[in-house]
């Protein structure tokens, strides 16, 4: 909880442009996070990643897209539910738009977890929804060829 608060500071500063002090909280979360492998160090890998982006760091940013990615495509494997599915597709949404290159492929990962979340929890409009659009933006991506 403590690592996770300065996670989200951290994103905060981010968004406000500050990015220099964005670095001070993620390095504080990562001192505190005792938890490896779970969803708080994947959302700290997440945050340092957006960080990196944003400082235009972009081979840094896509080795911490990279690393986040694994970690919950993991905590989905444990926990195949909608907020696991949720958090990785949003890494696999802030990578595409940071790394260009690998845009196409993480919008196809994103389409195939929500495919498999409609199959898992069927009449969800929420999840209906996801599908929906990630299904228009891997359309989007494969006609700007």
């Amino acid at each position: 909880v403590k690592a996770q608060a300065r996670v989200l500071a951290a994103e905060a500063y981010r968004k406000l442009g500050q990015l220099a002090r964005a670095q001070t909280p993620l390095e504080e979360a990562d001192r505190i996070l005792t938890q490896r492998g779970g969803s708080s160090e994947a959302e700290l890998v997440l945050a340092r990643a957006n960080l990196e982006a944003a400082l235009e760091k972009i081979e840094a940013a896509a080795g911490s897209y990279d690393k986040s990615i694994a970690l919950w495509e993991r905590v989905l494997a444990k926990t195949p539910t909608p907020a696991s599915a949720w958090a990785l597709t949003r890494a696999l949404a802030f990578a595409a738009e940071a790394i260009p290159a690998s845009a196409e492929s993480r919008r196809r990962r994103i389409l195939a977890v929500w495919t498999d979340q409609n199959s898992r929890f069927p009449g969800h409009a929420y999840i209906e929804k996801q599908v929906g659009d990630a299904r228009a933006r891997t359309v989007d991506t494969i006609g700007s060829r």
